[in-house]
C-alpha cells in the first residue's frame, strides 16, 4: 500500500536553496509561494533541510505542512487551496468539520430567542459543504473564501458566495462562523472587515485548531473591536472555541 501524499507550502524563493529529494512533485509555483507534493519520507527530508535555514514545517491539516519562519510568519494559504481544487475532499475530515460547524451554530443559538440564527457568514467556507450542512439552522447563509478555486467549488455545490468582503454592506451579519480556519491566521485588515460586516451584538465563532496562533488571534480581534472569550468546555475535539462579539 502506497503511503499517503503529503503537501508542503513554502516561499518560492526557498526552492533555490534546498535540494528536492526523489518523490517530490512541484505542484504549483507562484511568484511568492509554491506547493510541493511529497511521497514516502520526502516531507521529513525537506523539513530537515528547512530547519537548517531556521524554518519549521507546521502541520496545519492532516497531510499539509506550511513553512513558518522564526517570527511565526506563515503565508501561502490561498495558493495552496487554489492548487488542490477538488482534491480538498481527500485532505479533510468532512464529518468532523460538519460536527464543528453544528457546535458553533448551537452556541450561536444560545444567544437568540429564535429557532434560527438570522444572517450567517461562513468565513473560509472551502467547497461549501459545511455551510450547506447547517443551513437549516440559519435564516440565510452565504460563504466567503480567499481561494478562488474554493469559491468556485462552493458555487457549483449550490452555496451563495461572496467574492470579497468589501462588497458587503456594514452590519450585514448576525453571526460569522469559521470552521478550521482561524489557525491559519487573520490579517489586521481581515479582522477589521469581519467587525465591519457584523451587526451590533453579532458573534464570530470559530475553533482554533491545536491552539495555533491563539494568543495573537485574540489580540487582533480585540484590537478590531470585538469582545473575545474562549469557550473552555469545547476545547477537546476541535481545539479551543473562540466567541467574539461586537458590543
Amino acid at each position: 500500500m502506497n503511503p499517503p501524499t503529503e503537501f508542503i507550502v513554502l516561499p518560492s524563493g526557498l526552492l533555490a536553496h534546498i535540494a528536492l529529494p526523489l518523490g517530490v512533485l512541484l505542484r504549483k509555483r507562484g511568484n511568492l509561494h509554491c506547493v510541493l507534493e511529497c511521497q514516502g519520507g520526502a516531507c521529513s527530508l525537506i523539513g530537515d533541510a528547512l530547519r537548517s535555514r531556521g524554518i519549521q514545517l507546521m502541520r496545519m491539516m492532516d497531510r499539509v505542512y506550511f513553512a513558518v519562519d522564526l517570527h511565526g510568519k506563515m503565508a501561502g494559504c490561498e495558493e495552496f487551496f487554489d492548487s488542490i481544487g477538488a482534491a480538498y475532499y481527500e485532505l479533510v475530515d468532512s464529518d468532523r468539520n460538519t460536527r464543528c460547524a453544528n457546535l458553533l451554530m448551537e452556541l450561536a443559538l444560545q444567544s437568540t430567542t429564535s429557532d434560527l440564527v438570522g444572517s450567517v457568514l461562513d468565513f473560509g467556507c472551502g467547497p461549501g459543504l459545511v455551510a450547506l450542512g447547517v443551513q437549516h439552522l440559519c435564516g440565510a447563509i452565504v460563504g466567503y473564501d480567499a481561494s478562488a478555486a474554493m469559491r468556485e467549488l462552493s458555487h457549483s455545490n449550490g452555496l451563495r458566495i461572496l467574492n470579497c468582503l468589501a462588497e458587503v454592506e456594514s452590519g450585514a451579519f448576525d453571526c460569522i462562523i469559521a470552521v478550521y480556519v482561524l489557525h491559519f491566521g487573520l490579517s489586521d485588515e481581515c479582522c477589521s472587515e469581519l467587525y465591519r460586516v457584523s451587526k451590533l451584538g453579532a458573534s464570530l465563532l470559530g475553533n482554533c485548531h491545536k491552539s495555533v496562533g491563539l494568543e495573537l488571534l485574540v489580540g487582533k480581534l480585540t484590537t478590531a473591536g470585538f469582545s473575545v472569550r474562549e469557550v473552555d468546555s469545547c476545547r477537546m475535539e476541535f481545539g479551543p472555541i473562540l466567541m467574539a462579539s461586537k458590543p
